[in-house]
């Protein structure tokens, strides 16, 4: 008779017979943490098959030694009983476990919200796994933090929360591209202009002339969110970087002279400014000075000079001098009137000779 091999976990899911009690169909007991071996085996028999009892013996106990988690396969010839005696040990086979993660997050504490980018880590629990996290640009770890290089996985999921702060830098105008015609420096620079508008009696076109002091000041700028939070007092801005001096000057002006002409103003005196000075425009105008009216000269040269001077200019004395002007050509006599009244009375001459020279000769006749 032969018996395969049985694994000793199939065979013990089995019934049996105890031996102690007799009692028959009986499942051998569950030990939690610990596994069943075969402990030993023994072949008896009635002292009629001792050799072949000896042989089998030495036979299982070689294969136990080997597995002694099975029990082995054999062939009876002559009529044998073999026992196998069953032991618990403990399992000291690890439990295989799932894998678990470390999820790492970023906050930004500065605004006080969630920020993209971070990493998940897997790993079987108690493995070491590397970490590479980068800083979300425009960000600095916050006080206290670390960027970690490596983790030991926990026995179950976690998440971890990197708290950073908005990276910032402090402006300086003057430095390299910080210029007032920089539009991404424009909250560092302030300017205060007055402008003079002078009204060219000659040319007729108003000249202009601005005159501009530049103020700036220092800034912190958010590399988040790219705009500037905090700034200093305003200096004078000049050469090309910042002074201490927090008032500049207007420079005096003075009005161009045009022969002939008069200023509304002789100058425009010299202002010191600040920041918080307004823009002013300051306009000079021109009235022409003197008789305009050329006595016993042509009126008429007169009168075109003056209608020029006030298509120019737009004042009002220009306007009274073309209205005195007006006002003596109304009172003289035209020239063409002088004429027809010397023919008149010419004409009355002659007819009065002849009327006398006629009255004459009849007179010398009758004599």
């Amino acid at each position: 008779m032969s018996y395969a091999a049985t694994s000793l976990n199939d065979a013990l899911q089995g019934t049996y017979t105890n031996a102690q009690t007799g009692h028959r169909d009986q499942t051998l007991p569950s030990h939690p943490g610990y596994v069943p071996y075969i402990s030993g085996v023994v072949v008896s028999n009635d002292d009629t098959y001792q050799a072949e009892a000896s042989a089998l013996l030495d036979q299982l106990n070689a294969e136990i030694a080997q597995n002694p988690y099975e029990i082995p396969a054999y062939t009876l010839t002559v009529p044998l009983n073999v026992t196998f005696h069953v032991s618990y040990k403990k399992d000291t086979t690890p439990t295989p476990v799932q894998d678990t993660t470390v999820k790492y997050v970023f906050h930004d504490d500065t605004d006080n919200k969630a920020v993209t980018g971070g990493m998940t880590v897997t790993g079987q629990p108690g493995s070491t796994q590397s970490v590479n996290l980068t800083i979300p640009t425009g960000y600095k770890l916050a006080e206290g933090e670390t960027l970690p290089t490596s983790v030991t996985m926990p026995t179950s999921d976690k998440t971890i929360t990197i708290h950073l702060v908005h990276e910032t830098k402090a402006v300086t105008p003057g430095e390299p591209g910080v210029t007032p015609d920089n539009p991404a420096y424009q909250d560092l620079f302030h300017k205060v202009t007055r402008t003079v508008i002078v009204n060219n009696p000659v040319s007729g076109q108003a000249e202009t002339t601005a005159q501009t002091v530049v103020f700036g000041r220092t800034g912190v700028y958010d590399e988040v969110t790219k705009q500037f939070t905090s700034f200093g007092d305003w200096k004078v801005y000049a050469n090309n970087k910042l002074t201490n001096e927090t008032a500049g000057t207007w420079a005096e002006f003075d009005a161009p002279e045009f022969s002939g002409y008069t200023p509304s103003q002789a100058k425009v005196e010299t202002e010191t400014v600040n920041a918080e000075t307004a823009d002013q425009t300051v306009v000079i105008n021109y009235t022409k000075t003197g008789n305009n009216n050329n006595n016993g000269g042509n009126d008429n040269h007169n009168n075109d000079n003056s209608n020029n001077g006030n298509n120019n200019n737009g004042n009002n004395g220009t306007n009274t001098n073309t209205t005195v002007n007006n006002t003596k050509k109304a009172n003289t006599l035209p020239q063409t009137g002088n004429e027809q009244n010397l023919v008149a009375v010419a004409g009355l001459a002659l007819a009065g000779l002849t009327a006398m020279l006629g009255l004459g000769g009849l007179k010398k006749k009758e004599n």
